[in-house]
């Protein structure tokens, strides 16, 4: 014997299966409040303004060995006053948010990133991720606009 399902059977279980995924994509995919209330606190105690929302967030795992690349890249850090060879092996979260008091923030989008390891805040440095971009401490401020 042969069933055949009328579409209305499979309706109210697709709405169902839509709004779980939509759930997990939010929730996988979101800042917290408090999490996004500590990090721009901590931006805004070097002087950067950012908009208010992370433009994007991240998942990376620190690697175990460092290369040339990601040597220099942890100097950066340590300039900052932050070591991320404390962390190789460790899955971090990085918060990017677009800084709206770099002088070069009218022109072009210039972000701050944030990394977190188990909601400690272990990294942050400052970007332009276009040719010719720049990478740059955190809590160097030479272009940073008095309001």
């Amino acid at each position: 014997m042969i069933h055949y399902f009328k579409k209305q059977n499979l309706i109210i279980p697709t709405i169902i299966f839509s709004i779980i995924i939509l759930t997990v994509i939010i929730f996988t995919f979101s800042i917290d409040k408090n999490t996004n209330l500590k990090i721009i606190k901590y931006i805004e105690s070097i002087g950067w303004k950012v908009e208010q929302n992370p433009n994007d967030i991240s998942y990376y795992k620190i690697p175990v060995e460092f290369d040339e690349v990601f040597n220099t890249y942890n100097n950066i850090q340590q300039k900052a006053g932050f070591d991320l060879s404390k962390y190789k092996g460790k899955n971090v979260v990085s918060y990017s948010y677009k800084i709206i008091n770099h002088r070069y923030s009218n022109t072009n989008s210039v972000y701050v990133t944030i990394l977190l390891y188990k909601g400690e805040i272990i990294g942050g440095e400052i970007s332009l991720n276009q040719n010719p971009g720049f990478i740059y401490e955190i809590n160097n401020i030479k272009d940073l606009i008095s309001s």
